[in-house]
């Protein structure tokens, strides 16, 4: 395999006909990065070699690295970021008719923890009240505290809760 060598801070092509870039190295680098690692660990894992080296001469190496990758990197990310948003409007939507359905049904505990669940998933803060209809009797709910703080997945286990 041969590899383009670029002069010092010159950034690298992706390769012809796709996305990735043409050396595969640089390349996981790239996707390490985007993967929560840091410079440094990535670059280690791609260069094995490094593992002895101290940590300044990685730092340097790898910072250099990042800049020759970072647009592949801000790519890398915007498309994570694009797939994380379809998931979470998907799960918006389908939270949104649940609600509906619960509405009509009257089953009012229910809406609260879905309606719970919503306002955290579309980044509501817990003071924004949520507004619930029931016959025809609107009753304002603002999340508890302890609602208003936890994460997605328990949220998710409190709104499909039997009791």
């Amino acid at each position: 395999m041969s590899t383009k060598r670029g002069t010092f801070g010159e950034a690298e092509a992706p390769a012809a006909g796709g996305g990735a870039l043409a050396n595969a190295r640089h390349e996981r680098f790239a996707q390490l990065v985007v993967a929560g690692r840091s410079q440094a660990d990535a670059y280690r894992e791609v260069y094995p070699r490094s593992a002895g080296w101290k940590d300044k001469t990685v730092w340097e190496k790898a910072s250099r690295l990042a800049g020759k990758v970072g647009a592949r990197v801000s790519a890398l990310q915007r498309a994570a970021a694009d797939a994380a948003v379809c998931s979470a409007r998907e799960m918006q939507e389908r939270l949104s008719r649940q609600f509906r359905a619960l509405d009509e049904a009257g089953e009012v505990d229910a809406m609260v923890k879905v309606g719970a669940l919503l306002a955290k998933l579309t980044g509501a803060e817990a003071a924004t009240r949520l507004e619930v209809r029931n016959g025809g009797v609107t009753a304002d709910y603002a999340p508890p505290p302890a609602v208003a703080r936890m994460d997605d997945e328990a949220l998710l286990a409190l709104a499909t809760a039997r009791e």
